[in-house]
């Protein structure tokens, strides 16, 4: 998390400062963030009202199977992940595990440093980068999974209706956001960790986010 990281809006709203400084012999900061930017994890409470909210997500569905759906060498700025995307994937790796993480690598992180280019805004102000389809969230929420995750700013891309959001948390699963995924990681037989700040009635929060795979 830094100043002038891309968000939602394009105003990021991140803000570090020191409050003492070592010549009184300790370094000492504060920051002001909103809680849906860089890395960030969606509670359910984020869009349904009365929902589990970040500090109240069972802790089976931030430590978890994950799995990787790679379109990346044939996703463009409209491309939306498809049921087809993920039955492919069932076919080489087997089938979904139930609640597990599935991770749509698009490629778009490689803009993450290029706040224009990670928004891809077009004149209107509409945002243009990789989605996940309804057949495929609808397929994944018939597999009971935990959640996805994106490495993007939303698994809804500038659709700013957010029928990926409003099917995933009416059913009290998980999203997160601008995920970096290292070309190293396997696309399957991984264990995510995905652990947010825990902060009380929180609808989204910072999260760090590792996986681990016996590759």
């Amino acid at each position: 998390m830094s100043k002038g990281m891309p968000d939602w809006d394009g105003n990021c709203g991140f803000q570090m400062k020191v409050d003492i400084d070592y010549p009184k012999g300790l370094r000492v900061q504060s920051m002001t963030t909103p809680n849906g930017i860089g890395t960030h994890m969606d509670a359910p409470s984020h869009f349904i009202k009365d929902e589990k909210d970040i500090a109240s997500i069972d802790i089976d569905q931030l430590i978890c199977p994950g799995f990787v759906i790679d379109v990346e060498k044939k996703a463009h700025a409209d491309y939306a992940i498809s049921k087809t995307d993920i039955r492919n994937f069932e076919s080489e790796f087997g089938q979904i595990p139930p609640n597990s993480i599935a991770i749509g690598k698009t490629g778009w992180g490689k803009y993450w440093y290029d706040p224009e280019k990670y928004r891809n805004a077009d004149k209107s102000g509409k945002m243009h980068f990789p989605r996940f389809s309804k057949d495929a969230t609808e397929y994944l929420l018939s597999k009971d999974i935990a959640g996805i995750a994106t490495d993007t700013l939303s698994p809804d891309g500038g659709d700013e209706t957010f029928p990926v959001h409003h099917r995933l948390l009416s059913k009290g699963k998980i999203i997160i956001e601008n995920l970096k995924i290292t070309d190293d990681l396997p696309l399957s037989n991984i264990q995510v960790i995905a652990l947010p700040l825990k902060i009380k009635h929180a609808t989204e929060a910072p999260c760090r986010v590792i996986a681990l795979s016996e590759v």
